[in-house]
């Protein structure tokens, strides 16, 4: 049976568990769009998202280097209202080519800001918020807040005789050893970084072990993958997983593995599962 193709060499992929690029470095290029330098005429590359910044602002004109860029605007440079090129003018107040446009595109006041009032989560009183995901209407709010989501069971180092955390300390170089040391998601190797502790330089890993659930007191193999700094936080932050098959990729990939690693699982969840039960 043939594997499936990357999406951006067209080269065979390693695997059949979920992966879209053979390597990182196909990955990172699939996100870069090709342009024209407005200056020089010369192709080059720039990332979606920077691509996506510059039409947001208006930028109508793109340059490949700093250098197009001033020569660029040293000729011209495009109005703010109707983004039609004007002549580039000594004094930086002049943004637009004429009054009638200034009169039919007025600047926006206040930085265009829309959001309405809203009850501050701790105390009820209406605030204004810098952004949608402000919460609070003040700092010594949102640390009451904090301090009281803290408080038993919120807290990491909540002690009421259950042991999770440790169970969890002890599943994770397992997990480690059966994804190969690789992000399961992206196929990226570990990597390691120098940090201080108790005074002497150890070297640590980067990857992360992700509860597939969301639930940290579920921490059987089948509820666990390995996941890079990068892919990590991407799962987080979307609103949905850009990766659904986890789950069966940790059940398919926790029955391949060898007899000895299996017991060593199945102690760890013998010796543990009950007390967080």
């Amino acid at each position: 049976m043939t594997r499936p193709a990357c999406k951006h060499c067209g080269k065979e992929l390693p695997r059949r568990d979920g992966m879209t690029y053979c390597s990182p470095e196909c990955r990172r290029a699939a996100f870069l769009v090709t342009l024209t330098c407005a200056v020089c005429e010369k192709e080059f590359q720039l990332p979606q998202a920077d691509h996506a910044k510059k039409i947001r602002r208006g930028v109508k004109t793109v340059t490949c280097s700093t250098a197009c860029r001033d020569e660029a605007r040293s000729t011209t440079r495009p109005c703010v209202g109707c983004g039609t090129s004007m002549p580039n003018q000594q004094w930086r107040h002049v943004r637009y080519c004429s009054p009638a446009c200034k009169e039919q595109h007025p600047p926006r006041k206040g930085l265009g800001r829309t959001l309405p009032d809203k009850a501050c989560a701790r105390c009820s009183k209406a605030f204004r918020p810098k952004s949608s995901r402000t919460a609070y209407c003040s700092r010594e709010c949102a640390n009451e807040a904090h301090a009281a989501r803290m408080t038993g069971e919120g807290n990491s180092r909540y002690t009421d005789g259950t042991s999770y955390a440790a169970w969890f300390r002890a599943m994770r170089p397992l997990i480690l050893e059966r994804d190969r040391r690789r992000c399961v998601a992206c196929n990226a190797p570990e990597t390691f970084m120098r940090v201080v502790r108790k005074g002497k330089g150890v070297l640590r890993t980067t990857f992360h072990v992700h509860h597939i659930s969301e639930d940290v007191r579920d921490n059987r193999p089948e509820n666990l993958v390995s996941l890079c700094k990068t892919c990590h936080a991407v799962h987080h932050k979307s609103s949905s997983t850009p990766w659904p098959w986890f789950a069966q990729y940790a059940v398919t990939a926790s029955a391949s593995t060898t007899s000895k690693w299996k017991e060593r699982a199945t102690s760890l969840q013998a010796r543990y599962s009950s007390t967080t039960a």
